[in-house]
């Protein structure tokens, strides 16, 4: 058994879930404790001690009887983490903003869009007035100038309305852009979250592989595995063969 089946177990049992663990254990982020469960990361000594103190127990006990290697290095692993959270901050802030500014141009486009229909109405309703004075100037010949006279003020109105759907229509395509903008921007941030993501992944992984190297060979094993990545990662000449490895 491992240590992360045996928290598991411990967890059902106590029918809590991985935050609620994260919360009583002092000093272990939620995310860090998630990808060590996972087997994304290794754990560490401050990580048992940490999750046995909320648990009520001792890293001893914990730890007893299990198959899950245990790690050192801590100020080296802080240091990563302390980048790579700075820098996953950093996007979600970016996110969080990009995101804000979509629902802000969203609010506006439907602002927008009701105030063209409501004009687009009111258009309507003055149309049917002015076809009802029509009528009247036909059965009133004495209202005849009163009625040219409010006739040419409807058509003043409908000309000012018409002018004015014109400039929100400009606006209203306008704001269409700016989404179109916005939410380009806000792919391109997702899409370097992921790639960032994916390069702190490699990061971590091939630093899990170079402890595992020196913890088994040593220092001559681990010169002679950081050569063969480099080796593995330096482009051959272009005509040349690379050296395959066994």
């Amino acid at each position: 058994m491992t240590i992360s089946e045996r928290v598991r177990q411990l967890l059902k049992d106590r029918d809590w879930s991985q935050a609620q663990l994260a919360h009583q254990a002092s000093g272990l982020d939620q995310s860090v404790l998630s990808r060590i469960l996972a087997g994304e990361r290794p754990w560490r000594k401050e990580h048992i001690a940490c999750v046995a103190a909320a648990l009520s127990t001792t890293p001893e006990e914990l730890a007893k009887d299990t198959d899950t290697p245990v790690a050192d290095g801590g100020e080296l692993d802080a240091e990563f983490v302390a980048t790579l959270t700075k820098a996953h901050g950093a996007l979600v802030g970016e996110n969080a903003r990009i995101a804000e500014e979509l629902a802000a141009a969203k609010l506006k486009l439907k602002q927008l869009g009701d105030e063209q229909q409501k004009l687009s109405q009111q258009n309507s309703d003055l149309q049917l007035s002015l076809d009802r004075e029509k009528r009247s100037r036909a059965t009133a010949e004495s209202e005849k100038r009163a009625t040219e006279v409010r006739e040419a003020e409807l058509a003043r109105q409908v000309s000012a309305l018409k002018t004015e759907r014109s400039t929100l229509t400009v606006d209203l395509d306008a704001t269409r852009r700016q989404v179109a903008v916005v939410q380009a921007a806000h792919a391109k941030a997702v899409e370097a979250a992921n790639r960032n993501y994916a390069i702190a992944k490699d990061l971590e992984q091939r630093l899990s592989t170079a402890k595992g190297v020196a913890t088994a060979t040593g220092l001559f094993g681990l010169a002679m595995f950081v050569g063969n990545v480099l080796s593995d990662d330096t482009p051959a000449p272009r005509g040349g063969n690379r050296r395959r490895r066994a």
